[in-house]
């Protein structure tokens, strides 16, 4: 497989991508060419923003095709067919080795121990149900193509908390679902009802895969699909931008006495996100593991 990377102006970037499909990549993605510096822009497809342009000022494509193919010549015949107006710099040619990423993640996945009571194991685990001596709570999760084992920090600590304080019967908001983890441990732990929210088809096939695997109901929906029912948990475990962009959104879904627990945040993001939720639900730090946080907040 070669992989074809270069820059070109926002403008330019859908039209193009189009094109190269039509003459033969595989697959187009879409980045911040200026990503990690001074004029990075952050654009995230969640409710509440709009954009003019889900692109960038400069857009860094990454084209893959295959070996059979020239990309240079794919690039050619993009750009001659839409004119000679489109502008591309920084090109970039490499080839690279095909990776099964879903197997090499799973053979890498192993049992994961949250708290004494609660086990994330992978999806070809043997459980011994009947003679389960150590009466652990056992989650079974295969992720597919989504985040979520259980052994990131983020994850972990969001799991942690809730083995220690969800409340039985509880309705539990995954919102950021990733692989269901949090909604289906939710399900394993007690609670009554959990809904699990992504914008990503593939996290929400995973989820649905999951909550099967774990023989659990998860409802799981599009932000979209989502009513105005509020919930005794709510819990998102995304990053600091979304998090900052739904503080509306995510407090106004947690009933009055209810749980708002938010991760993904650097120790460096605490403020902010404390800010950004003052004004609905007041959070402080629940725990700290490898300079990642998480927050809690009770709506009052």
């Amino acid at each position: 497989m070669h992989e074809l990377i270069f820059n070109c102006f926002h403008s330019d970037a859908e039209l193009l991508s189009d094109k190269l499909l039509l003459v033969g990549a595989c697959s187009v993605s879409i980045e911040d060419a200026d990503a990690g510096g001074d004029y990075e822009i952050p654009i995230f497809g969640e409710p509440g923003i709009v954009l003019d342009n889900l692109s960038w000022k400069r857009n860094k494509l990454s084209v893959l095709i295959s070996e059979h193919l020239d990309p240079l010549q794919i690039l050619n015949y993009s750009l001659d067919y839409l004119g000679n107006s489109i502008v591309v710099d920084n090109i970039v040619l490499r080839k690279i080795i095909d990776i099964d990423w879903v197997s090499l993640v799973q053979s890498n996945f192993s049992v994961f121990d949250i708290t004494d009571k609660l086990r994330i194991v992978p999806v070809n685990y043997c459980l011994d149900i009947e003679n389960n001596l150590d009466k652990k709570t056992y989650v079974r999760i295969d992720p597919g193509m989504a985040f979520g084992t259980g052994s990131h920090p983020t994850t972990s600590l969001c799991l942690s908390w809730m083995d220690a304080n969800l409340v039985n019967n509880s309705s539990v908001l995954d919102y950021g679902c990733g692989s269901g983890i949090l909604a289906i441990a939710a399900m394993k732990l007690g609670a009554k009802q959990a809904v699990a929210v992504d914008i990503d088809p593939l996290a929400i096939d995973t989820t649905v895969n999951n909550a099967n695997i774990n023989n659990v109901l998860v409802y799981v929906k599009s932000p979209s699909d989502l009513t105005d029912e509020k919930y005794n948990l709510v819990v998102a475990n995304i990053l600091k931008e979304p998090l900052q962009i739904l503080a509306v959104e995510l407090s106004r879904r947690v009933e009055i006495g209810g749980s708002l627990l938010l991760s993904g945040i650097l120790t460096s993001q605490i403020k902010s996100i404390e800010l950004a939720y003052g004004n609905y639900i007041k959070l402080s730090v629940w725990d700290i593991k490898d300079d990642w946080a998480c927050l809690h907040g009770i709506r009052i």
